[in-house]
């Protein structure tokens, strides 16, 4: 059965559970990203109590978001320009950080859907 637990007993599990995979993830990004994280689960759920099945779902959302930022701060160059030249490389459009993120809160939409209150 699932109990439901408070915002900031999520937040606070779930910033627990993170720095116990890498002590590196000890961050105010971090617990930003996870208060976000929750919020958007609250909001989408119509909630005042977050799920406690969803810690584990939230930190590996967490983590992901986390690799994708360190990833993209070393994105391709797409061109170079010096006066009147310009060198543009075939690169494919790298996904902005925060568009990235909600393309895989998308993907968590049948998940979360079980805990899916009507709209008050």
């Amino acid at each position: 059965m699932t109990t439901y637990i408070s915002y900031d007993d999520a937040v606070t599990q779930i910033c627990n559970m993170l720095i116990e995979v890498s002590p590196d993830y000890d961050t105010p990004r971090m617990r930003l990203s996870v208060q976000s994280f929750v919020k958007k689960v609250l909001d989408y759920c119509h909630r005042d109590d977050f799920p406690d099945t969803l810690l584990y779902t939230a930190v590996d959302f967490v983590m992901k978001n986390i690799e994708r930022e360190a990833i993209t701060k070393d994105a391709p160059v797409k061109a170079i320009q010096e006066k009147d030249n310009r060198i543009e490389f075939a690169v494919n459009s790298v996904p902005v950080y925060g568009l990235a993120s909600d393309e895989e809160f998308k993907l968590l939409r049948p998940t979360l859907n079980l805990y899916r209150r009507l709209a008050r």
